[in-house]
């Protein structure tokens, strides 16, 4: 969603999910997905995450994203930018998502666990610098997410609904995401993710391939470190990020 829901790429690089590990503890926390997965935090913890990301020696951009859990399937959950630098444009604070994700069941067997994600930006970021589109922004996401040994995979599905920046009424954007990550050894590892965006009412079709990597400082501390690529039509620029992840409740069990 550009200029809103789907930072990860058009506003630089927003502060994603973490990987579910309820069932099998030593799968990989990746914060830098591009859409969520089904994983949430645990019912009555913080978890919080921060990163900053941007092209070298160009444009930047701080994330910031907190998620609290309410049960043992819901999370609520703020992403914030509380600064951001655009190549030839304006700079200072970007835009502001608020939602839910509640997992409608877990893992079990060979079955994934899937979960349904609402919501909305807030248009805090300077529309006349270029910052924001100015506009409230909503999205629904349908997520699905599978771990086994030292892997997990992730995929969803997107409907995002823009504002019109010229006018009442809305544009509709579909995004289509598919990752996964595996834990190469103790307290390293690795993550793929890939994203495919189209929206006809504004003739954009942009595609994103990140590639990164995961070190885990303690059992409650890790970080991650890796860069985004742009392809297709619209595909944004190569982007250079690193951020960390604090989870209390210590979803993933590794290093060992």
């Amino acid at each position: 969603m550009r200029n809103s829901l789907l930072g990860a790429v058009t506003c630089l690089l927003g502060a994603c999910q973490l990987s579910p590990g309820a069932e099998l503890p030593e799968s990989v926390p990746v914060r830098a997905q591009i859409l969520s997965d089904a994983g949430t935090a645990a019912p009555g913890t913080l978890s919080i995450e921060g990163g900053i990301a941007g092209e070298p020696f160009d444009g930047m951009s701080t994330v910031a994203s907190l998620h609290l859990g309410v049960s043992a399937r819901t999370e609520v959950f703020l992403d914030t930018t509380p600064y951001l630098d655009l190549d030839h444009g304006g700079d200072g604070q970007g835009d502001t998502v608020l939602g839910v994700l509640h997992r409608l069941w877990d893992q079990a067997g060979g079955r994934p666990a899937f979960a349904l994600q609402f919501a909305g930006k807030l248009p805090t970021a300077d529309e006349n610098s270029g910052l924001g589109s100015g506009e409230v922004d909503f999205a629904i996401d349908g997520v699905g997410s599978r771990s086994w040994t030292n892997n997990t995979v992730w995929w969803g599905y997107q409907l995002g609904i823009l504002g019109e920046a010229n006018g009442p009424g809305s544009d509709l954007e579909h995004t289509l995401s598919m990752g996964g990550a595996r834990r190469i050894q103790r307290g390293v590892g690795g993550f793929l993710d890939t994203a495919w965006t189209h929206s006809h009412e504004q003739n954009r079709q942009a595609g994103t391939l990140v590639l990164g990597a995961v070190v885990a400082t303690s059992a409650t501390w890790n970080i991650d470190v890796g860069m985004a690529f742009g392809f297709g039509a619209d595909g944004g620029d190569e982007i250079v990020f690193i951020g960390f992840t604090n989870d209390p409740a210590a979803r993933w069990a590794w290093p060992r």
